[in-house]
């Protein structure tokens, strides 16, 4: 699925050691994702300070992309106002639906799936989290 090995061996290394992965999150206000066609389902919780992503974590079940995804995305949102996260966000989305979109808009890390929009069925995998935090960051 993904075009090459060195792709392939990021999304398997990044999965065995999450960041920001974390079963013991009770938290109440977390963000729900979930897909109505998927059986992924994960809670996301972003620490909102000032206007500025200064932490998060999720937990869940989800298949490896949507997993390191979130991930990846949580990682790529912490120090930036919500602004700019939105501006990141919205082009990640872009590109992972193949549609025109601006390199220097998203975080290198997430340059990972720039080849998705190949694998249609990916899709909802890939932008689960993205999705997700852009309708509760608006």
């Amino acid at each position: 699925m993904i075009i090459n090995n060195a792709k392939r061996d990021i999304l398997i290394n990044r999965y065995k050691k999450l960041k920001y992965f974390n079963n013991d999150i009770k938290i109440k206000d977390t963000i729900k994702a979930k897909h109505r066609s998927c059986t992924d389902s994960f809670n996301i919780f972003l620490d909102i300070k000032n206007n500025h992503i200064t932490g998060g974590m999720f937990n869940g079940d989800g298949c490896i992309i949507s997993t390191v995804a979130i991930d990846l995305i949580i990682e790529s949102c912490i120090g930036l106002d919500i602004k700019k996260i939105l501006l990141n966000l919205e082009n990640y989305e872009n590109m992972i639906k193949g549609n025109i979109y601006k390199k220097d808009n998203i975080n290198k890390s997430l340059l990972l799936f720039d080849n998705i929009s190949k694998y249609p069925n990916r899709i909802i995998c890939a932008s689960l989290g993205s999705s997700n935090i852009i309708n509760y960051l608006k």
